[in-house]
């Protein structure tokens, strides 16, 4: 999957790190969780201006598995923020307003939550998996 991220962030002129931490097996559905992610990592590549930064991280603690997706764009409106996970709520002139409830359903599948947490220097989504 990492080849498409880096081919994605190179045609949109943004570059991609990834900090990968040691994480535990798990049961987790790989494809669902490969969705997720994309969802995750286009939304905040089409958020930034050229030469953003998107940061993917893994970890885990005695009870969860995090993943965390961090941009440097210019954040989510508190209006809008509130509203996330809603069906067709968009900030995109082209956007269908569906990729983050799509993520919303495949962490509740898994059993996860999804921290939202957004400010003027970049918007940072963890999600956080029981394990």
């Amino acid at each position: 999957m990492f080849p498409l991220i880096q081919a994605d962030a190179f045609w949109s002129g943004h570059n991609v790190i990834v900090e990968k931490g040691d994480t535990p097996d798990n049961d987790f559905d790989p494809n669902e969780v490969r969705q997720l992610l994309l969802n995750l990592l286009r939304n905040a590549m089409e958020a930034m201006p050229p030469n953003g930064q998107v940061r993917i991280k893994t970890y885990c603690n005695s009870d969860t598995i995090f993943l965390e997706v961090q941009d440097d764009g210019p954040g989510i409106p508190a209006e809008i923020l509130q509203q996330l996970g809603k069906p067709f709520v968009t900030t995109k002139e082209n956007g269908t307003g569906l990729g983050l409830p799509v993520c919303y359903r495949i962490a509740e599948r898994h059993n996860a939550k999804l921290d939202i947490r957004s400010s003027p220097q970049g918007t940072t989504v963890c999600i956080k998996f029981k394990r």
